[in-house]
């Protein structure tokens, strides 16, 4: 049977190893975001490579020859894998030992996956005691599923890169051990902007307690901006990149460009704040309801200040972006953070398990 459960790698703590570089990946939409850190206290650089273009066939010389360019070394890496097909649901499990919830997860995951179990990887972890409603008798997981093919796939293509993937993740998953020690132990939305996905989650006490990945991202964006305006993908790319032309004093057709740009996105950005607040509702669902602290804002739109501005006022909650709300070391505090946040906080996954 071609299914895993990985509970336990989930916590597991593999032994320091002497290495140069501490690499992390991002990967979804064709688009591949690393960061580099080079050595456990050293400097970051941070960069973006095409991973892949439909109807383009690339061999590993080829593959690795991009890589290098790119400014992306050879070696091990942490990586988040950002994709529709992911699908990522709760079950609550009567109490056992590992094993036996393991089988468990295996026993009930069919009935929530659309393809045969043995076409699938399955990885689940316990969700927190403090999350828990505490007349529950039993035990709430998170339950990860991913088509078997697909995942293989992408591995290969690291391997071909020369980078083995030591460990797989979805972006909640490597950004909620990272937020500010100050607030950990408040419950939040995390919004995890992608290419051509977007991970919304809720986090708290440094774990995730549910996650959705939804197909939102800002390729759809672009493609619309360039079909209703009829400008190059390049530019409809910088239009998302920032915080926009919307300060006072501004010029005027900078001001009438900002107010067409929201006329075109509005609906997709309330139709983003309002997925997010199913995924809170949900979450309250199933678990003991605590309030909600901030929404969390990372990827390539976090710095777009009309997104932040539809989410704050949808969801009633203060936006903070990822150098505000993420505890990063000195080196990775760059303009950049927020874009490659979730590629940093891989590449500082080995502090977490170690510590």
């Amino acid at each position: 049977m071609s299914t895993s459960t990985a509970s336990e790698s989930r916590a597991s703590k593999p032994a320091p190893t002497a290495r140069r570089n501490w690499i992390g990946l991002e990967a979804g939409g064709g688009r591949l975001r690393y960061a580099l850190r080079r050595g456990r206290q050293g400097a970051f650089s941070v960069g973006t490579m095409c991973l892949e273009t439909p109807g383009e066939t690339l061999d590993a010389h080829a593959l690795r020859a991009r890589a290098r360019r790119a400014g992306l070394p050879t070696g091990p890496a942490v990586c988040t894998l950002a994709s529709p097909a992911i699908d990522i649901f709760p079950l609550h499990l009567p109490p056992g030992a590992p094993a036996a919830l393991a089988s468990q997860v295996v026993a009930q995951a069919q009935a929530q996956i659309s393809y045969p179990l043995a076409e699938a990887v399955l990885d689940y972890s316990l969700l927190p005691e403090g999350a828990r409603r505490p007349v529950s008798g039993t035990v709430p997981v998170l339950v990860y599923a991913a088509p078997l093919a697909s995942i293989t796939n992408l591995l290969r293509r690291f391997e071909m890169i020369g980078l083995p993937v030591e460990r797989l993740l979805t972006p909640a998953g490597v950004l909620a051990p990272r937020i500010d020690a100050a607030s950990l132990e408040a419950r939040h939305l995390l919004v995890a902007t992608g290419e051509e996905a977007t991970s919304v989650s809720v986090v708290q006490h440094g774990a995730v307690l549910l996650e959705r990945i939804l197909p939102w991202g800002i390729t759809p964006l672009v493609d619309r901006l360039h079909t209703e305006l009829n400008l190059p993908k390049d530019q409809c790319r910088a239009l998302l990149g920032g915080d926009g032309p919307a300060e006072p004093g501004e010029a005027a057709a900078d001001l009438a460009l900002e107010g067409t740009l929201q006329e075109i996105l509005g609906p997709a950005f309330s139709s983003l704040a309002g997925e997010t607040a199913g995924c809170l509702g949900y979450c309250d669902s199933f678990l003991h309801h605590e309030p909600v602290a901030s929404v969390v804002l990372c990827g390539p739109l976090e710095g777009y200040r009309f997104l932040r501005e539809v989410l704050a006022r949808e969801l009633e909650l203060p936006v903070r972006r990822a150098l505000e709300a993420l505890r990063l070391p000195g080196p990775a505090r760059s303009p950049d953070a927020g874009v490659y946040a979730t590629s940093i906080c891989c590449a500082l996954w080995e502090e977490e398990v170690d510590g």
